[in-house]
């Protein structure tokens, strides 16, 4: 089937000028947010020992690397480096790589927070630290392999006159079909089905408080404290659907309509860096600790694990 005629919108010069100046600054400030939480979590041995505290390192490492890579490798592509056909395909698809590990870190939160609510006494035997590494790790080995496919021939072809170019190498069906579909909406509908689930079971919870045994009422506590912290993760994911999907939304919209809204798109593609702003901040918001591990590494003050330690059992 052709695609319809494409509806493109005349190139802004007041766009392209205030494009040039806002990137960079929201690439400036998620460097500076996400660095300031990895040196943070550094500092800190006591926010390193907690498996929901290592998914936010992965998160921010996804974050800092999308900034990094669209930093250098962007602008590396934009002049039409590196010149040689399999450089350009895998460099192409490593600057994607970065959203992905994303991905996987909120998936991997959901399914934290679904064991801490189906089974809480066991959550720390099946959500140990190590485990959720791993668990992260696999995820972005498997998303990784779909990310590369372009490698093994599923591309445009070289055709740009030996310049490197993401639009003109990359099928837009496979951004669609390889990526969006399995790798991103996946993920996306499963944390939805989860986190309905664990709505559900703190429902059903509250009509049998008081009801049960003394081990049941400890489960159901355990639970609560597990919907409190899922209620906190949901925020995050919910940054994630409006800030990083309109990218796929735009692409999906250009592939099956044939409109193609070059502003659009673009806005859309802040939203990446915008998630690197918007995400320290929410961590900061809900974990006490982090925030004043953060204020004492932006004055420069030595941490004290022992007095972090005593204040946050005191309730800090």
């Amino acid at each position: 089937m052709v695609p319809p005629e494409r509806q493109t919108i005349p190139n802004n010069d007041t766009f392209k000028a205030i494009s040039s100046t806002v990137e960079p600054m929201l690439a400036l400030l998620s460097l500076l947010a996400n660095a300031v939480i990895l040196i943070a979590m550094a500092r800190c041995r006591q926010l390193r020992k907690r498996s929901s505290n290592v998914l936010l390192i992965f998160l921010a490492v996804g974050d800092l690397l999308h900034v990094i890579s669209s930093m250098s490798i962007g602008n590396a592509v934009m002049r039409g480096y590196p010149h040689s056909y399999y450089g350009c395909v895998f460099v192409v698809c490593t600057s994607t790589l970065p959203l992905q590990l994303t991905i996987s870190a909120l998936f991997i939160i959901a399914v934290d927070r679904f064991v801490a609510v189906r089974w809480p006494f066991k959550h720390a035997v099946y959500c140990s630290r190590s485990r959720i590494i791993k668990y992260v790790a696999v995820l972005w080995v498997i998303g990784a392999g779909f990310i590369y496919l372009p490698m093994f021939g599923w591309n445009l072809g070289w055709i740009n006159n030996g310049k490197c170019s993401y639009h003109r190498l990359i099928d837009k069906q496979f951004r669609i079909y390889a990526i969006f579909f399995p790798a991103s909406l996946t993920p996306l509908v499963a944390m939805s089905c989860i986190y309905a689930y664990i709505f559900y079971i703190v429902i059903k919870m509250s009509r049998t408080v008081g009801t049960g045994s003394d081990a049941e009422t400890a489960a159901n506590e355990n639970r609560r404290k597990a919907f409190i912290a899922a209620k906190k993760c949901g925020v995050i994911i919910l940054a994630y659907v409006i800030l990083i999907l309109p990218v796929d939304v735009m692409n999906c919209a250009h592939l099956w309509l044939g409109y193609v809204c070059v502003a659009c798109t673009k806005m859309a593609t802040w939203g990446l860096l915008i998630h690197g702003i918007v995400c320290p901040v929410i961590y900061l918001f809900q974990n006490k600790l982090l925030r004043t591990v953060v204020v004492m590494t932006l004055r420069c003050r030595r941490i004290d694990e022992h007095a972090l330690s005593l204040a946050e059992g005191s309730g800090m």
